[in-house]
């Protein structure tokens, strides 16, 4: 064996042990994964929050009320539709949302950005199922994480040709040929991210329509993403092109079994029209909208369809202490008090996911029926409150450590809530509302209410 040989034999083994090593790192996690889940899935009755330093509350009776929205506006145009759950959907909980969709609403396609969530949710008993559960997995692959597509269960996202060279290559080595991996194709119709351009995917995909089935591969679908799509005139741009393909494949008599490219703007605002939509479909084709934000209830009203978020963040307070005039406060000293002042400690910090920038901000925090007002920098696992002068607000002295303050929610839950999209705005133009959801930590447990 020559050197150039030697040499490609050692990365053939490197990348089995790289295989071999992630898989056993899942199976070790399994246990674990399925003892957090379980924690999860509990509906915790309050008398237990008490020990919760800080917690999101999820309200289920909102998530329902959404899905039921989105479910009408799908079967409008005949479509199914994709619960995008990624992030931990947006922060909510995938394991306990995916399973509420399914069991009360029969949704049974869900998507990922990653594989990794992909795993974490076949980890769920109800979810483990692929030929009842589909996870698409919407983020680009690497040879590495082949493996883990069949072992699961999860449809791969392929992005362009040397992709689906590459992907046919390995599967003409597999040994458990049997086990059928679905695959679709993205199109980049202007998003600019992943895909293969509109004109140059057809050869890729009749190759993998012809060739993949005998090495386990099942082209089903192909998608686009709408990059802007408020916007209708760019929008229907990319349909056309995204359209343009699903005809030449059409011509061609290779079978899309599903399609999706609506996302929960474009569905909210009715972008595409309904009975265009439904022309392209049939017996063997079916279309689907892939609704994340739509989902948590962060989208516009849009013709008297309201969407209800359905998150709280509430923090304990630990800690309160009178200080006198002129004290500073927190990293920094950002901020004195300018008279004496009573200052609440809440457990909670940036490292769970409260935006550091929200250090200072005024009246951002209620206690009560009252807001206060951020007194410092948001430390790591702390931030402090400012609430005001004893002397001059008798309603303060009530307060008490123990309390819980809320940062964010609906208000539909309470008139004084500070919102999400408000919160966005005052941390700055290129902040997301989704952000700020995703933003929060394992260390922020997720507590369930069913909204009564």
């Amino acid at each position: 064996m020559d050197s150039k040989d030697q040499k490609k034999a050692a990365y053939d083994k490197a990348g089995k042990s790289d295989i071999e090593r992630l898989q056993k790192a899942y199976k070790e996690q399994e246990e674990k994964y399925q003892d957090h889940n379980a924690y999860a899935l509990q509906l915790v009755p309050s008398p237990s929050k008490q020990g919760l330093r800080c917690y999101a509350q999820i309200n289920l009776a909102s998530y329902h009320h959404n899905l039921r929205q989105i479910k009408k506006m799908a079967t409008a145009t005949h479509c199914d539709m994709i619960a995008v759950v990624k992030a931990n959907a947006y922060g909510h909980g995938a394991p306990r949302l995916c399973q509420e969709a399914l069991k009360v609403h029969g949704v049974t396609t869900f998507a990922v950005a990653t594989a990794v969530e992909g795993i974490e949710l076949r980890m769920c008993e109800t979810l483990s199922d692929a030929k009842k559960v589909k996870i698409i997995v919407l983020g680009a692959a690497v040879r590495a994480e082949y493996p883990l597509y069949v072992e699961y269960g999860l449809d791969i996202m392929l992005s362009g040709g040397d992709m689906v060279a590459d992907l046919m290559k390995w599967a003409e080595t597999r040994d458990d040929k049997d086990k059928v991996v679905c695959v679709h194709c993205m199109l980049d119709t202007g998003m600019t991210r992943i895909g293969f351009q509109p004109d140059d995917c057809f050869e890729s995909i009749k190759k993998l329509h012809a060739e993949g089935s005998k090495n386990g591969l099942k082209f089903v679908g192909v998608c686009t993403h709408f990059a802007d799509a408020p916007k209708q005139d760019y929008t229907l741009l990319q349909f056309g092109k995204f359209t343009s393909v699903l005809k030449r494949l059409e011509d061609n008599k290779i079978n899309v079994e599903m399609f999706h490219c609506e996302n929960s703007k474009s569905l909210m605002k009715d972008v595409l029209d309904d009975e265009v939509v439904k022309s392209y479909m049939d017996h063997d084709t079916k279309g689907f909208v892939r609704t994340g934000g739509a989902l948590y209830g962060y989208v516009p009203t849009i013709n008297e369809i309201q969407m209800h978020p359905m998150i709280s963040l509430y923090a304990q307070i630990r800690h309160i202490a009178l200080v006198e005039k002129g004290t500073p406060v927190g990293y920094g000293r950002s901020w004195t008090s300018s008279e004496p002042s009573l200052i609440a400690t809440l457990s909670i910090g940036y490292a769970d996911g409260y935006p550091r920038g929200m250090g200072n901000k005024k009246q951002c925090v209620r206690i009560g029926d009252e807001l206060y007002d951020i007194a410092g920098l948001i430390c790591m696992d702390m931030m402090m409150v400012n609430l005001g002068n004893p002397e001059k607000k008798e309603e303060i002295k009530n307060i008490k450590v123990g309390d819980y303050a809320v940062l964010f929610g609906p208000l539909r839950d309470h008139e004084k809530n500070i919102q999400i999209p408000d919160m966005a705005e005052q941390l700055g133009a290129q902040y997301s509302v989704l952000e700020i959801c995703c933003g929060l930590s394992k260390r922020c447990p997720l507590v369930y209410v069913d909204g009564k």
